[in-house]
């Protein structure tokens, strides 16, 4: 993950601060190793961790069948379900692979 180009050097935007997150939640590191390894602040990154809480009583999405007629043998529309940016990391795309592979 790389520091964002607005900003003082040192700063991340809420995007990259949340990814940072989600990549911990993920590593089985304790804080302090995470940081390290990442080089940050280990004081600022409990505060992300504390700012961005992982929402355990969020119900899982439903899903609902659509079933269309048929209209041609070519496709006709597209559904996208995830999208990254172009600097995302192989750990983040992973991490959202893997996230999608498991069941609610």
């Amino acid at each position: 993950m790389e520091q964002s180009s607005t900003g003082p050097v040192g700063k991340f935007t809420d995007v990259e601060r949340a990814d940072f997150v989600a990549l911990y939640r993920n590593s089985g590191l304790t804080q302090r190793a995470f940081a390290d390894q990442h080089g940050l602040n280990l004081a600022s990154f409990n505060r992300w961790l504390h700012r961005f809480k992982a929402d355990t009583a969020a119900p899982c999405p439903v899903f609902k069948e659509l079933i269309l007629p048929p209209t041609s043998p070519a496709w006709s529309a597209e559904i996208i379900i995830v999208r990254l940016g172009t600097t995302a990391s192989p750990d983040l795309i992973a991490q959202v692979v893997n996230s999608l592979r498991r069941p609610c």
